[in-house]
């Protein structure tokens, strides 16, 4: 099985790795500061709320993919953008997120979590398995 993130404020299920690839790619409220080794910090605003992710870069051509996607966002919208122009611009965007959309098919996200991971909302609020097996087997 595949691992997914719940973003609960929305009530969805998303792959693992295709939040972060979405805010660092297109979402303007983001602040990105770079540590070592690959890491880095991505600060996202939700609602008036900050929000931090540790992460780390896997693969290192996915930032080029995410540069050609943030830069070009609404480019062929341009009044001096010539009909072609505008068609090299949407086929290189569209290009740059079937390439992140692939690796993320291929297996683990191109950028991962670097957070230390906690137990699950549902899991952490049920007893124990013993406790459940006592509880039904005496009636």
């Amino acid at each position: 099985g595949r691992d997914f993130f719940y973003l609960c404020s929305k009530n969805t299920t998303l792959p693992s790795g295709l939040l972060v690839l979405v805010i660092l790619a297109t979402y303007f409220k983001q602040e990105v500061t770079p540590a070592r080794e690959g890491r880095f910090t991505l600060k996202a605003r939700f609602l008036g709320k900050w929000e931090d992710f540790a992460l780390q870069v896997v693969e290192s051509a996915v930032l080029a993919d995410i540069q050609v996607i943030r830069e070009s966002m609404d480019q062929e919208f341009g009044s001096s953008v010539s009909a072609a122009e505008r068609h090299r611009i949407i086929n290189n965007r569209s290009d740059a997120v079937l390439r992140l959309m692939n690796r993320l098919n291929e297996g683990q996200p191109p950028i991962k979590s670097t957070a230390r991971q906690g137990p699950d909302l549902l899991t952490s609020s049920l007893p124990p398995l013993q406790l459940l097996r006592e509880f039904f087997s005496n009636p």
